[in-house]
């Protein structure tokens, strides 16, 4: 497999549109490569309301229950994709509350982000990212 390509979308602001890129922009990168979309925007959980399908593991199951994110992976029924042209494309959904890890993301969970990020068997993951500059 090529290098893994790692591309964040972010803003100084909310409401802007930028979740709905993300989505838009992963789904057209998953028509040539597998693509995983990782929603890091855990005030809004916006990519897990923008794609409304069920969603067994997301990232409190990550943080909380230890699982491999791989195992946090959903992917589009087919009733939404009927003709299989996304089938490179699954989403990590944010938790629906907001956690600990993300309000101090400290660098021990920041870490562990990072290297489950670069294990997850895509060519491209794409980062939502939540609105507003700070060092996290």
């Amino acid at each position: 497999m090529k290098a893994k390509r790692i591309l964040t979308v972010s803003s100084g602001k909310g409401g802007v549109g930028k979740s709905t890129f993300a989505v838009n922009f992963s789904l057209a990168l998953a028509r040539v490569a597998p693509t995983v979309l990782v929603d890091l925007d855990t005030g809004t959980s916006s990519v897990r309301n923008t794609i409304d399908v069920p969603v067994k593991k997301d990232l409190y199951h990550f943080f909380r229950k230890v699982e491999p994110l791989e195992a946090c992976l959903t992917t589009l029924p087919d009733k939404l994709d009927p003709h299989g042209h996304f089938r490179n494309f699954a989403f990590v959904a944010a938790p629906k509350h907001a956690m600990e890890e993300f309000i101090n993301f400290e660098d021990m969970h920041r870490y562990r982000l990072m290297r489950a990020i670069n294990e997850l068997p895509a060519r491209f993951v794409v980062l939502d990212l939540r609105a507003g500059l700070d060092a996290a």
